[in-house]
Protein backbone atom coordinates (compact mmCIF):
# COMPACT_ATOMS: atom_id res chain seq x y z
CA UNK A 1 0.00 0.00 0.00
CA UNK A 2 1.46 3.51 -1.19
CA UNK A 3 1.92 5.98 1.18
CA UNK A 4 0.05 8.83 2.56
CA UNK A 5 2.62 11.40 1.70
CA UNK A 6 2.93 9.72 -1.90
CA UNK A 7 -0.37 9.72 -2.75
CA UNK A 8 -0.51 13.61 -1.59
CA UNK A 9 2.82 14.26 -4.24
CA UNK A 10 0.48 12.86 -7.07
CA UNK A 11 -2.23 15.12 -6.20
CA UNK A 12 -0.10 18.28 -6.03
CA UNK A 13 1.89 17.51 -9.23
CA UNK A 14 -1.83 17.14 -11.24
CA UNK A 15 -1.63 20.50 -12.82
CA UNK A 16 -5.63 20.25 -12.90
CA UNK A 17 -5.92 19.48 -8.98
CA UNK A 18 -3.55 22.37 -8.17
CA UNK A 19 -4.58 25.00 -10.35
CA UNK A 20 -8.35 24.03 -9.57
CA UNK A 21 -7.88 24.19 -5.83
CA UNK A 22 -5.29 27.06 -6.17
CA UNK A 23 -8.67 29.04 -7.66
CA UNK A 24 -11.43 28.13 -5.74
CA UNK A 25 -9.89 27.81 -2.22
CA UNK A 26 -10.24 31.80 -1.29
CA UNK A 27 -13.61 32.00 -2.29
CA UNK A 28 -15.13 28.77 -0.26
CA UNK A 29 -13.42 30.10 2.47
CA UNK A 30 -14.89 33.37 2.09
CA UNK A 31 -18.27 31.83 1.68
CA UNK A 32 -17.46 29.57 5.05
CA UNK A 33 -16.27 32.17 6.90
CA UNK A 34 -20.07 33.69 6.23
CA UNK A 35 -21.80 30.38 6.81
CA UNK A 36 -19.77 30.15 10.34
CA UNK A 37 -20.11 34.28 11.75
CA UNK A 38 -23.70 34.59 10.15
CA UNK A 39 -25.05 31.13 10.27
CA UNK A 40 -25.64 31.56 6.39
CA UNK A 41 -24.69 32.18 3.08
CA UNK A 42 -25.15 35.89 1.71
CA UNK A 43 -28.41 36.82 -0.06
CA UNK A 44 -27.32 39.64 -1.91
CA UNK A 45 -26.15 39.61 -5.25
CA UNK A 46 -23.57 42.63 -4.95
CA UNK A 47 -21.93 40.02 -2.93
CA UNK A 48 -21.96 36.96 -4.71
CA UNK A 49 -20.11 39.47 -7.48
CA UNK A 50 -17.51 40.90 -5.24
CA UNK A 51 -16.53 37.27 -4.59
CA UNK A 52 -15.28 37.04 -8.12
CA UNK A 53 -11.96 39.03 -8.34
CA UNK A 54 -11.54 36.56 -4.85
CA UNK A 55 -9.64 33.39 -6.71
CA UNK A 56 -6.74 35.84 -7.98
CA UNK A 57 -5.99 36.84 -4.33
CA UNK A 58 -5.77 33.20 -3.17
CA UNK A 59 -3.27 32.11 -6.19
CA UNK A 60 0.22 33.92 -4.32
CA UNK A 61 -0.23 31.63 -1.41
CA UNK A 62 -0.99 28.33 -2.96
CA UNK A 63 2.00 28.97 -5.37
CA UNK A 64 3.78 29.44 -2.57
CA UNK A 65 2.82 26.16 -0.95
CA UNK A 66 3.28 24.60 -3.68
CA UNK A 67 7.41 25.77 -4.64
CA UNK A 68 8.33 25.16 -0.38
CA UNK A 69 6.24 21.82 -0.90
CA UNK A 70 8.53 20.57 -4.32
CA UNK A 71 11.80 21.57 -2.27
CA UNK A 72 10.72 18.73 0.08
CA UNK A 73 9.93 20.77 3.26
CA UNK A 74 6.51 18.95 3.73
CA UNK A 75 6.27 20.17 7.57
CA UNK A 76 6.89 23.67 6.36
CA UNK A 77 4.48 23.55 4.05
CA UNK A 78 1.95 22.11 6.46
CA UNK A 79 2.75 24.57 9.03
CA UNK A 80 2.53 27.37 6.36
CA UNK A 81 -1.30 26.26 4.89
CA UNK A 82 -2.38 25.97 8.91
CA UNK A 83 -1.25 29.18 10.11
CA UNK A 84 -1.30 31.20 6.87
CA UNK A 85 -5.22 30.18 5.14
CA UNK A 86 -7.04 31.16 8.16
CA UNK A 87 -5.23 34.74 8.39
CA UNK A 88 -5.56 34.62 4.47
CA UNK A 89 -9.06 33.83 4.36
CA UNK A 90 -9.82 36.96 6.93
CA UNK A 91 -7.90 39.08 4.65
CA UNK A 92 -9.97 38.11 2.08
CA UNK A 93 -13.51 39.21 4.34
CA UNK A 94 -11.69 42.64 5.04
CA UNK A 95 -10.37 43.19 1.65
CA UNK A 96 -14.05 42.80 0.87
CA UNK A 97 -14.63 46.21 2.42
CA UNK A 98 -12.30 47.82 0.30
CA UNK A 99 -13.94 46.37 -3.06
CA UNK A 100 -12.29 43.99 -5.66
CA UNK A 101 -8.73 45.89 -5.49
CA UNK A 102 -8.71 44.80 -1.47
CA UNK A 103 -10.30 41.39 -2.73
CA UNK A 104 -7.08 40.90 -4.34
CA UNK A 105 -4.50 42.70 -2.42
CA UNK A 106 -5.26 42.16 0.98
CA UNK A 107 -5.08 37.85 0.47
CA UNK A 108 -2.04 38.55 -1.51
CA UNK A 109 -0.12 39.89 1.22
CA UNK A 110 -1.20 38.02 3.99
CA UNK A 111 1.02 35.25 1.30
CA UNK A 112 4.03 37.20 2.18
CA UNK A 113 5.54 35.27 4.80
CA UNK A 114 4.89 31.74 2.47
CA UNK A 115 7.31 33.46 0.13
CA UNK A 116 9.43 34.76 2.65
CA UNK A 117 10.13 30.86 3.89
CA UNK A 118 10.88 29.67 0.43
CA UNK A 119 13.17 31.96 0.19
CA UNK A 120 14.60 31.08 3.54
CA UNK A 121 14.06 27.06 1.86
CA UNK A 122 16.00 28.28 -1.44
CA UNK A 123 19.01 29.94 1.05
CA UNK A 124 19.56 26.75 3.11
CA UNK A 125 19.92 24.49 -0.39
CA UNK A 126 22.14 26.85 -1.44
CA UNK A 127 24.42 26.83 1.84
CA UNK A 128 23.73 23.22 1.59
CA UNK A 129 25.24 23.06 -1.61
CA UNK A 130 28.37 25.21 -0.66
CA UNK A 131 28.90 23.17 2.03
CA UNK A 132 29.11 19.70 0.12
Amino acid sequence: MPSDKFQISKLIQNPLWFYTTAILWLPVGILLYTLIRFGGFPTELFIWISLLPAPIGGIPLALALRAIYRKNYFKTAGISLVVLAPLTVLGGVLGGLFGPVGVVLYPAFFSLPAWIAYGIVCLREKLKQRNI
